[in-house]
């Protein structure tokens, strides 16, 4: 009585075109007539691991993209307005008043006072550096003084700087 070869020998001799008696290969399945293995390759081994019977996984055909939606109907969670999405995302609020809201609701933001003008602006708690003293409209006229200044002493000493 002859032994049956196991399954990576089969997988062996299959891809050297022998005939293996009693294993078919299809595409990286093979199988033996009662059990199915998928046969995975890298540069270095292969590895063949059992796997169900592929004619047993129900097939479900996927819709051809000319009929997949390309546009997502959400409703707002702050004001209940309905809004569109072009691709999908995990968007909740339909406009910058609500979102802001919400992100106080849930504690993900706080808000501050600025030291120059006195308005008030939000932060996200979960800002890694250092707390803003400025709202980000007079941060960022303070940065543009402060490199205005900078080029100014550089001109008058003579000497150019490059970052």
């Amino acid at each position: 009585m002859e032994d049956k070869i196991k399954p990576m020998e089969a997988y062996r001799r299959l891809k050297r075109g022998e005939q293996v008696e009693g294993y078919d290969l299809v595409g990286n399945i093979l199988n033996d007539g009662k059990h199915y293995w998928q046969v995975s390759t890298d540069q270095y081994r292969v590895q063949v691991r059992e796997v169900p019977n592929p004619d047993s996984i129900p097939y479900v055909e996927h819709k051809k993209k000319e009929e997949c939606p390309r546009v997502f109907k959400r409703i707002c969670e702050r004001c209940g307005g309905e809004f569109v999405l072009t691709k999908y995302s995990a968007q909740r609020t339909m406009c910058t008043p609500c979102e802001r809201q919400w992100r106080q609701e849930m504690g993900i933001d706080r808000e501050k006072i600025c030291m120059r003008c006195g308005k008030n602006f939000f932060i996200s708690k979960y800002r890694p550096y250092s707390d803003p003293q400025y709202c980000p409209k007079c941060a960022n006229i303070l940065r543009v003084t402060k490199a205005q200044k900078e080029r100014q002493l550089t001109k008058k000493s003579g000497t150019h700087t490059t970052r």
